[in-house]
């Protein structure tokens, strides 16, 4: 993803868990503030901000204007750029839960309504029984 896309149309919504030690989010790479490394398992990484901003310059959003983004699920806090200041609308986006890297449930939710496909199959109830070990959960993989 931090290569951007050559469709300006296309829309990005990062899930992140503001506590993941594998795809760690924030800039922690001593001389370069545009990675970050994940001490789990020794990946570096682009890190959110500097992926963000190069989608919202490719699609010649302005960089100063990102905000904080309303969500109708609190569990998630937001910021992006949107018009109209939800996450639903954003052109692109970056939504944060206060977990690791096994994002919740509700974040096939949160994605479903940012790329408005609400009315598609959602996880089998069987999924919030997932482990982040286990593999399969009715067809979905809860890693």
């Amino acid at each position: 993803f931090n290569r951007g896309s050559l469709n300006v149309h296309l829309r990005l919504l990062a899930v992140l868990g503001a506590r993941d030690d594998y795809i760690y989010p924030y800039a922690n790479v001593p001389g370069d503030q545009s990675k970050s490394y994940g001490s789990c398992c020794g990946w570096f990484f682009s890190e959110w901000t500097n992926t963000t901003n190069l989608w919202a310059s490719q699609q010649k959003l302005q960089l100063d204007s990102r905000k904080q983004l309303v969500s109708d699920d609190y569990s998630f806090s937001c910021q992006g750029w949107s018009n109209e200041g939800t996450v639903e609308h954003a052109s692109v986006g970056a939504c944060f839960h206060e977990g690791g890297h096994s994002a919740p449930r509700s974040a096939y939710e949160l994605v479903w309504i940012f790329f408005r496909l609400s009315s598609l199959e959602r996880p089998p109830d069987d999924a919030k029984h997932c482990t982040s070990t286990s593999k399969g959960c009715g067809g979905y993989n809860c890693d």
